[in-house]
């Protein structure tokens, strides 16, 4: 018998997306070849999802249940989908994605066939309104992708689109770390430790979800204060005296250093340039305290 699968989402007010998402998921899923359970947390104390959540379940015949993180934590969020999910395999997929056609189907056809502790899969951009040319250019939303068996690294590890043996959640008290939840990057501590522990994750592409990209993002402001952010959970996770953090000082010399020969290239050259500097000097600000950014909201 086929495992049972539980998807988790975790969202905060975006009901309007976690709507089309299930709506893309419950007409994927074939019970009668996966036993399949959806698991919505809000994060959201005012519970904006569950109108939303409730009347789909009144047509659905998928089981789908709904949960409430009253603490604005994503890291709580995921801990407690974790905590209450049923299924031997469980699915994370961010509320502002939707799948492409079979990503459920052959991102578990691919776990049958491989012997691994979870699947990862692409994530593409879907732009809500024509981006400017800079954002294409620079292609700061395009995420590396693998040929299908490729063994992940964990700069490759987020949470938008992963499967995962349930036990890897249970290995510690809190699988992803409370004290990223409002910064951002609590997924990559937890995959971090589990790849230091020996777990192997593969790369499946075939199994392809997209994420929903708003006129908001489309802002050099916005990509550096998304940058800062980073910097900040990289500062959290790294010593202070490390050949890592020298080489970001350095980077940030260099970057200014060059800024007006990059400039010279086009502007999607020199934003790009400028969100890699920001990376770097969040980092940094993040050791003295400076960089109270938080990315989660």
């Amino acid at each position: 018998m086929n495992p049972y699968v539980s998807i988790c989402i975790c969202t905060f007010r975006r009901p309007e997306k976690l709507k089309n998402l299930l709506f893309y998921l419950i007409n994927q899923i074939d019970e009668q070849i996966y036993p399949v359970e959806i698991i919505i947390v809000d994060n959201d104390n005012n519970k904006s999802a569950k109108p939303i959540v409730d009347k789909i379940k009144t047509t659905s015949h998928i089981k789908i249940d709904y949960y409430c993180e009253l603490i604005q934590n994503i890291s709580l969020a995921r801990n407690k989908a974790a905590s209450v999910a049923k299924g031997e395999l469980i699915i994370f997929v961010d509320d502002d994605e939707y799948p492409s056609n079979k990503w459920l189907s052959n991102l578990l056809l691919f776990y049958n066939n491989n012997i691994c502790d979870g699947v990862f899969g692409p994530v593409k951009p879907a732009f809500e309104v024509p981006p400017p040319s800079w954002i294409i250019k620079s292609k700061i939303f395009d995420r590396q992708e693998h040929p299908s068996g490729f063994i992940a690294q964990v700069g490759d590890m987020r949470t938008g689109n992963v499967l995962l043996k349930r036990n890897l959640l249970l290995e510690d008290r809190n699988a992803f770390d409370p004290k990223y939840g409002l910064v951002g990057g609590e997924d990559t501590d937890f995959f971090k430790r589990m790849t230091e522990r020996g777990h192997k994750f593969l790369w499946c592409q075939e199994a392809t979800v997209f994420e929903t990209i708003p006129k908001e993002r489309l802002t050099i402001d916005y990509q550096i204060k998304r940058a800062l952010g980073r910097g900040k959970f990289w500062s959290m996770m790294t010593p202070f005296a490390s050949f890592s953090n020298l080489r970001s000082l350095a980077a940030i010399i260099f970057y200014f250093c060059m800024s007006p020969f990059i400039m010279m290239r086009g502007l999607s050259s020199f934003n790009r340039y400028l969100i890699k500097a920001s990376d770097h000097l969040g980092k940094l600000l993040g050791y003295l305290r400076i960089n109270r950014i938080e990315q989660y909201k």
